[in-house]
């Protein structure tokens, strides 16, 4: 699965595309911690909406959301998940509900524009 990472200002995009696997979610994870230990603490969006096969189970979803529990962050992060399609929009209640790290706020969003109001808040 093709993923890319581009950086503005205040935030970064995390764009995932094509089919998405378990393992997948592993490499995501380690190049946004890469990300975090580089540079400043950005907010993110995680776009969801460019995958067209998501072969991923539960138990994957959980690991993600323990290594990013774990994560200790300097203040508050805004995680913006877009996504339109059912099973895209269940997957990231999923993480949503499976997050209980108090710096990392996951918010499930329709549009880029809903992302950055709220990341303006």
């Amino acid at each position: 699965m093709p993923f890319d990472i581009s950086q503005h200002p205040d935030y970064f995009v995390l764009r995932l595309t094509g089919t998405l696997v378990g393992e997948d979610l592993e490499n995501v994870a380690r190049a946004v911690q890469e990300l975090e230990d580089a540079g400043p603490l950005l907010n993110r969006v995680t776009d969801l909406t460019g995958i067209e096969l998501l072969n991923v189970a539960f138990p994957e979803v959980q690991t993600l959301a323990d290594r990013r529990r774990s994560r200790h962050f300097a203040r508050p992060v805004k995680s913006a998940l877009l996504a339109h399609k059912p099973l895209h929009i269940g997957y990231a209640r999923m993480f949503q509900s499976l997050n209980d790290n108090p710096f990392l706020q996951v918010r499930l969003v329709k549009s880029m524009d809903e992302a950055l109001h709220w990341f303006s808040e």
